[in-house]
């Protein structure tokens, strides 16, 4: 992946939101909001932690598994330990630039296992979108199982708000943000164009569309279809595993039950999404989704912060000896036809 002006912007204003976020969290806090958050880091237990960094690397070999049984529809075999490192080093790599993860191990399998990257790109599109629709689901699944939790904190949240900022309030929500969306996307799309040109963008569509639908042909006549449902299930059961794990760390955490670690599930993947590797959101994430389970915010950010060190930890250095191993353990293969 070239880093052009775009990545670079991308980077800037990414990583200027998380490093943003870490500012403003830390001068938020007062003396004894800080030693309450130094005594959370004291007092914790970190085999919980670590037990939490363990699931989270069982979910990258089950994604690795996952991965390669999509290739094989497309007649590609690549070996386990190959696609398993780029799996690492694709989780490295969005650490630093958004999306440039996604690439990278698409170029290593071109580089050590000669598969086209257009091939494996269109394989990681449907991974993605597979992904998403897990995540959807578990978001429905929350609406139902914490109603009552989500629904009285919106609703108190929109009082407030009605309290303060009136009638106008609402008319924003209702017409003003939705305008603002619309607004958005002409704008946007109207630079694209100026940009691109309508030709350029219909070749660009149609090489997206061709990667979508061979990666699509992958998922329809794969022959271990139950496989890989008990894969992407076993994924994200890890992702679960490794929050809910973590909660044990702290005596004030321990008795949560499992559906608010869903919560922080949820919101810390989206919160993974604003930042490069979470840095500052995904902190601020857990602690708001704790606090609706009455966890104070001290423990919470504390708790937030140590789940994104560690896991940062784990990727930072799971990274950087999958590239090391690549270069050692095999040479570079001519890309098949």
């Amino acid at each position: 992946m070239k880093i052009n002006a775009k990545s670079i912007v991308q980077l800037v204003l990414s990583l200027g939101l998380g490093i943003g976020l870490v500012y403003w969290f830390v001068s938020q806090m007062t003396q004894e909001q800080i030693d309450g958050t130094v005594d959370s880091f004291k007092k914790a237990n970190f085999f919980w932690l670590a037990l939490s960094l363990g699931f989270g690397f069982i979910a990258n070999f089950l994604r690795t598994q996952r991965w390669r049984l999509m290739f094989i529809p497309l007649n590609y075999y690549p070996r386990y330990w190959n696609t398993f490192f780029s799996v690492n080093v694709m989780f490295f790599a969005n650490l630093f630039i958004p999306r440039l993860g996604e690439v990278s191990r698409c170029g290593i399998l071109a580089k050590y296992e000669g598969i086209p990257v257009e091939k494996s790109i269109g394989t990681m599109v449907v991974e993605r979108i597979i992904d998403l629709i897990c995540l959807f689901i578990l978001i429905g699944l929350l609406l139902i199982v914490e109603y009552d939790v989500i629904s009285n904190y919106f609703f108190e949240l929109f009082s407030d708000k009605q309290e303060v900022d009136g009638p106008g309030y609402h008319w924003l929500i209702k017409y003003g943000i939705p305008l603002a969306i619309v607004l958005s996307i002409t704008i946007i799309s109207f630079i694209i164009l100026r940009k691109h040109g309508i030709a350029q963008l219909k070749r660009t569509l149609r090489q997206r569309l061709r990667g979508l639908s061979e990666g699509l042909m992958s998922i329809r006549h794969m022959k271990s279809f139950t496989q890989f449902i008990l894969l992407t299930i076993g994924t994200w059961l890890c992702y679960f595993i490794m929050i809910y794990v973590a909660f044990f760390s702290l005596p004030e955490t321990s008795s949560l039950a499992p559906f608010s670690a869903l919560a922080c599930l949820i919101f810390g993947s989206f919160a993974m999404i604003a930042t490069p590797g979470g840095i500052g959101a995904y902190p601020l994430a857990i602690r708001a989704v704790l606090l609706l389970y009455g966890i104070n915010e001290v423990v919470g950010g504390a708790l937030g912060t140590m789940i994104w060190g560690i896991q940062t930890g784990g990727v930072f250095i799971a990274g950087l000896i999958s590239l090391a191993l690549l270069s050692i353990m095999n040479p570079p293969v001519k890309i098949k036809a």
